[in-house]
Protein backbone atom coordinates (compact mmCIF):
# COMPACT_ATOMS: atom_id res chain seq x y z
CA UNK A 1 0.00 0.00 0.00
CA UNK A 2 2.63 2.50 1.07
CA UNK A 3 4.97 1.29 -1.65
CA UNK A 4 2.37 2.00 -4.34
CA UNK A 5 1.85 5.50 -3.00
CA UNK A 6 5.59 6.12 -3.02
CA UNK A 7 5.82 4.92 -6.61
CA UNK A 8 3.00 7.26 -7.61
CA UNK A 9 4.77 10.14 -5.87
CA UNK A 10 8.02 9.30 -7.65
CA UNK A 11 6.24 9.25 -11.00
CA UNK A 12 4.71 12.68 -10.47
CA UNK A 13 8.03 14.05 -9.18
CA UNK A 14 9.81 12.69 -12.25
CA UNK A 15 7.20 14.21 -14.56
CA UNK A 16 7.54 17.58 -12.84
CA UNK A 17 11.33 17.34 -13.11
CA UNK A 18 11.15 16.50 -16.82
CA UNK A 19 8.75 19.38 -17.45
CA UNK A 20 11.07 21.71 -15.52
CA UNK A 21 14.12 20.61 -17.50
CA UNK A 22 12.20 20.94 -20.76
CA UNK A 23 11.28 24.51 -19.86
CA UNK A 24 14.90 25.35 -19.04
CA UNK A 25 16.19 23.96 -22.34
CA UNK A 26 13.37 25.74 -24.18
CA UNK A 27 14.32 29.08 -22.63
CA UNK A 28 17.98 28.39 -23.43
CA UNK A 29 17.02 27.94 -27.07
CA UNK A 30 15.24 31.29 -27.03
CA UNK A 31 18.15 33.23 -25.59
Amino acid sequence: MIKMELEENLKSINQAEVAYLNEISFFRLLT
